[in-house]
């Protein structure tokens, strides 16, 4: 059976959602494995723990925060490809899956991120390049 070539666009996209399914069950050495040698993490969930750590230690705090009962949902996204990249634009939003979670996690329920992606095609398909997630200010 010939199975037709995935669009470049689904593909990147199937990369970015294996990455978060990953980093949502704990699986590091696969969100690892879908992260580029070179990429840049930002990700407010974090906080100022991302500056100067690697990527796996970005990873490591992130799965933590994760980890206390949070999930993180996509509520919509947007891909396009100038010059040969990926760049996926999404908004998601935090839901605490835990009753027994933390107060600061039990916060962030219902709180939206928006997130951007670029993510590079190589040998082995896809790589997160950069991510940048920043949670949107609460209203008033």
């Amino acid at each position: 059976m010939i199975v037709p070539p995935v669009p470049p666009e689904e593909a990147a996209l199937n990369a970015l959602r294996t990455f978060r399914e990953a980093m949502a069950l704990g699986d590091l050495s696969l969100a690892l494995a879908l992260v580029d040698r070179d990429a840049t993490l930002v990700d407010d969930l974090v906080g100022a723990a991302a500056a100067d750590a690697s990527r796996g230690e970005v990873l490591l705090e992130l799965r933590s925060v994760l980890a206390q009962g949070l999930e993180v949902e996509e509520q919509s996204q947007r891909v396009s490809l100038p010059g040969g990249v990926a760049v996926v634009v999404s908004q998601l939003v935090l839901r605490v899956v835990d009753p027994e979670a933390p107060d600061p996690v039990q916060e962030m329920d219902g709180r939206r991120l928006h997130e951007t992606v670029v993510l590079v095609p190589t040998d082995d398909g896809w790589r997160l390049r950069h991510l940048h997630r920043s949670l949107v200010p609460e209203s008033p």
